[in-house]
Formats: C-alpha cells, sequence, structure tokens
C-alpha cells in the first residue's frame, strides 16, 4: 500500500498575466519627496514620511485618538446633525448632498467632538475634517462647537480644536453666519470664567491642513482680549480670499 496517493484533482495554474505581487493600499506616495512609503510605517510615524517630513492629513476621529491618552475618548453630541431648513437647491439638493457626505466621509457632520484626558488633564475636543462638505460651517457644527466650550466651563476641562474648514456653509444662509456670533460669545464667557484679574488660558486652536477660510481662522478669536495659543502642522498652508498665509510653526 503506498504511503502517498495523487489528488484526482490537479491544482490550476495561474495565467502569467495574475502572477503579480497586489501591492494596492498597501504604498502610499510622497507628495513631499515622491518616495513610495509602506502604509503600516506611515501610520506608525503619525502620518509624517520619515524621509522628507512630510505630514499627511488625518482624519478627524485619527487626529482625535492622537491627541487623547492611549487614544481612546467618549464622542459627544453624535446626534447634532445637519438639517435642510430652507430646502435649498444648488446644482442638487442639500438633503442630497448631506446624505453624499455622510457616506463618502463616514463621519455624521463636519466636526467631531470627543472627551478625554490629555497627560491625565481632562480634555474636551473638536476635529473639523475636509471631507465632509469641505468643512464648512453650519447650524450643526456651530452648536457642537458651542457645546463643546460650554462644557469645558461646567467641567473645568481645557478645549481644542482642530479647524480644517472652507467658510461658512452657504447651503444655510444666514443661519450659517449666525453660529460666528453663537461661539464668539461662548469663548468669551470661557475667557472670563475665572475672573477678570486672572483669565484662564485653556483654549487652543490649531490649524490643520488644509486650512482655507478667513472665517476659520477668526472666528476663536471675536470677542476676547487675551491671545489664544495656535499651532499648525508642517505643510500645511492656511488660505484666504485674496491672500496665502501660513499659521506660525
Amino acid at each position: 500500500m503506498a504511503w502517498f496517493s495523487k489528488k484526482t484533482k490537479r491544482i490550476e495554474a495561474v495565467p502569467p498575466e495574475e502572477r503579480v505581487v497586489k501591492t494596492e493600499n498597501v504604498f502610499v506616495k510622497c507628495e513631499g519627496c515622491e518616495t513610495h512609503l509602506y502604509k503600516g510605517e506611515l501610520e506608525d510615524g503619525m502620518q509624517v514620511c520619515k524621509n522628507c517630513g512630510y505630514h499627511f492629513r488625518l482624519g478627524a476621529r485619527e487626529r482625535l485618538r492622537l491627541l487623547f491618552d492611549e487614544g481612546k475618548f467618549e464622542e459627544l453630541d453624535g446626534e447634532v446633525i445637519s438639517i435642510d431648513p430652507l430646502e435649498f437647491v444648488d446644482s442638487k439638493p442639500y438633503s442630497e448632498r448631506i446624505e453624499q457626505a455622510r457616506e463618502s466621509s463616514g463621519l455624521p457632520e463636519a466636526i467631531i467632538s470627543a472627551r478625554g484626558t490629555v497627560g491625565d488633564h481632562p480634555v474636551v475636543a473638536g476635529a473639523m475634517d475636509m471631507t465632509f462638505i469641505g468643512g464648512s460651517m453650519g447650524s450643526a457644527v456651530g452648536e457642537k462647537v458651542t457645546r463643546l466650550i460650554e462644557r469645558a466651563m461646567e467641567e473645568h476641562s481645557a478645549v481644542v480644536i482642530f479647524s480644517a474648514s472652507g467658510g461658512a456653509r452657504m447651503q444655510e444662509g444666514t443661519l450659517s453666519l449666525m453660529q460666528m456670533a453663537k461661539i464668539s460669545a461662548a469663548l468669551a464667557a470661557l475667557e472670563f470664567v475665572g475672573g477678570y484679574d486672572q483669565p484662564p488660558e485653556r483654549h487652543y486652536k490649531l490649524l490643520r491642513r488644509p486650512e482655507s477660510t478667513f472665517t476659520a481662522r477668526r472666528w476663536p478669536e471675536k470677542g476676547l482680549e487675551h491671545p489664544f495659543r495656535y499651532a499648525a502642522r508642517r505643510s500645511g498652508p492656511a488660505r484666504r480670499p485674496g491672500r496665502r498665509t501660513r499659521g506660525p510653526g
């Protein structure tokens, strides 16, 4: 009796055109030095090219994971989402545009709010994302930012905002412009919650790539006497109509 026997069915040969190593979604080309980088190494390096230091874009949730201790945070105000109060239609209905943005970005809104700790200190944070209708500020975005600031006052925590926006959301008309005043009033209250003699410095605004609007750069400064702390990633130009600027750092 033979120890081994042949299988009745032979292994099918692979066609020559399919004899290739598939590298789709495995390597990423750096826009700075044009080097092909292994995606896993890029993620380990927090989306920074090891060769030239070029900074790739980060999504809102990924940004928050990098901010909070051990990457853990509690997402806040997820029920606050955009609606179509004006029943606005341009090339397509605004309601349809919102649904497409949610499907393509995987986000419920143009900003993700969260609570966690940074160095064991309580922090509430919001990260905007350009993939959701250009990170534009509508009523929902304004409400979520305002709630973050109010929550910081209640919980005596710091506020961190990662800004990456294309400006006010035109599909909501004046309602979107009103958010600037609402947020500014909340920030003014936060600034002086500790008293006028020693106002607390606990609002941090970080400019993300890309930051391409005058509105998103200016709204945190409205109605305040004391400057906020700003930071910007390298290779992150900030733009506004008629002029190109760069954030500090």
